[in-house]
């Protein structure tokens, strides 16, 4: 079975050195989701600093399969009343 490695970057890069073995890519991409709401749901005060998150797929040989990108916006109506 392959290794996917799930590298996540929101004001600094974090490599996953130790990877996930799972059966194919789409099981890949349903534990990415998952992962994703997880460290989200973590780190929510410090998502709202930099206003961006990223995770990027690869497998075994450092190929990127795909990536995760999030990203807010404040609204003209809120941008000056928000830190």
């Amino acid at each position: 079975m392959p290794k996917f490695y799930f590298h996540t970057q929101d004001g600094h890069v974090t490599h996953d050195e130790d990877g996930t073995i799972l059966p194919n890519l789409a099981s890949a991409r349903r534990e990415a989701v998952r992962i994703s709401c997880q460290m989200l749901r973590m780190r929510e005060d410090e998502f709202w600093l930099t206003r961006s998150w990223q995770m990027t797929v690869t497998d075994e040989v450092g190929l990127v399969l795909f990536p995760i990108d999030v990203a807010a916006h404040l609204s003209p109506a809120v941008a000056g009343t928000l830190p």
